[in-house]
């Protein structure tokens, strides 16, 4: 007990024996059980590393070892190769490389993402040079003023500019009114057309209001009743 030695060496090992060397600089150790104190060491070769508490004061470098139970304040450069993380937060510097990120209990902020799968994403504010959707928005609502959208099925779509060309669809509701555009419908049946300019195509009507009709060359298969209007210019072949 309380030994005072330069150095001590032992060919093979210690048994049955505590190692107390507070001031001194051990080379080499090798340990089944290391208690407690202060251990401050460089390129450590250990199965495993068992710590009560924390570390203090230190880096963990383990590029080919597996750490079981993380929790880190400050995780730096290197491989992150984890599942089921749990964390108030995660900073990423740059991007996160060959992982996927799955946090239906988390919110991220600013999330630049290059192929979002499956799952449910409640954003607002989204800038995106373009969004997939496989099947559908549920519980969404788009708001693009200034991005053209191909392909757009709505059941409701509100207030805002329609801008579209070329659309199917089984009924389009308007509140008041469209502005600037032309509803080209040939297949389609309108009801209650309040229109200031009707052009070209076929007319097919019953019960029409109107303060005026113009039309530039003739009826073709059609009958005109209008009993309180007054009519200029008829020719009528059969009247």
């Amino acid at each position: 007990s309380t030994v005072t030695a330069g150095s001590i060496m032992v060919d093979t090992q210690f048994s049955s024996a505590n190692v107390y060397a507070p001031l001194g600089t051990i080379n080499n150790l090798v340990s089944i059980a290391h208690s407690s104190g202060t251990i401050n060491v460089s390129n450590v070769t250990a199965a495993s590393i068992a710590v009560d508490t924390q570390f203090s004061s230190a880096n963990v470098y383990a590029p080919l070892g597996t750490i079981n139970n993380l929790v880190s304040i400050a995780h730096s450069s290197g491989t992150f190769n984890v599942s089921n993380v749990t964390a108030a937060s995660i900073a990423v510097d740059t991007k996160f490389s060959s992982a996927n990120v799955y946090a239906p209990l988390g919110t991220i902020n600013n999330l630049v993402s290059l192929a979002h799968s499956s799952g449910t994403i409640n954003v607002s504010n989204v800038t995106a040079a373009s969004i997939a959707v496989d099947t559908q928005f549920s519980s969404a609502n788009v708001y693009a003023p200034l991005a053209t959208i191909n392909n757009l099925v709505s059941l409701a779509a509100s207030t805002g500019t329609f801008n579209v060309s070329n659309v199917t669809a089984a009924s389009i509701f308007v509140d008041t009114k469209f502005s600037s555009a032309n509803v080209y419908a040939p297949l389609a049946t309108i009801s209650n057309v309040v229109s200031t300019a009707l052009s070209s195509g076929t007319f097919n009507v019953s019960n029409v209001t109107a303060a005026s009709i113009a039309v530039d060359t003739q009826f073709s298969s059609a009958n005109v009743y209008a009993p309180l209007g007054t009519i200029n210019n008829l020719v009528s072949i059969a009247h």
